[in-house]
């Protein structure tokens, strides 16, 4: 049985971004900004890619804690787990879902799933996109409204 933690989102997730309408509004019980260390996010056009950096603590990138309530919790885990192209059972995915330390506006660290694009792809990205310096997708990135 999966972990019921909270999802740190960073990218269409989030509040005001073209697949939270559809995916997570009305599903989550809280919903607070937040920040992880060591990561560089690059810009797909519609999308972001998340490159996790361990061991380096430089690299915020800014986000959203979302926590889901139990009863919504596994539909949920296997909708955003279809939209982000990631199976448990296969050893290359587009993206991974991870555990990793999330801290809040109010300086708690909190443990979230979030997805982080597949090691095979690094090289990819760092060559042919561009990265997002302020690690905020929706301030700096190419971020979309919501659509109806």
């Amino acid at each position: 049985m999966t972990q019921c933690l909270p999802f740190f989102v960073y990218g269409t997730l989030r509040s005001g971004q073209r697949n939270y309408a559809r995916l997570l509004a009305g599903r989550t019980v809280s919903e607070h900004p937040a920040t992880l260390a060591g990561g560089t996010m690059y810009d797909s056009g519609g999308f972001p890619y998340l490159i996790r950096t361990d061991g380096q603590t430089d690299g915020q990138i800014v986000g959203n804690l979302m926590e889901v309530g139990e009863a919504d919790f596994d539909e949920v885990l296997a909708t955003l787990d279809r939209l982000e192209g990631y199976d448990p059972d296969s050893a290359r995915n587009h993206y991974n879902r991870i555990v990793v330390p999330v801290t809040t506006m109010d300086a708690e660290t909190v443990e979230a799933y979030t997805y982080v694009a597949d090691p095979s792809m690094y090289d990819a990205i760092r060559t042919r996109l561009p990265l997002i310096e302020s690690g905020d997708w929706v301030k700096d990135g190419s971020s979309r409204p919501a659509s109806g």
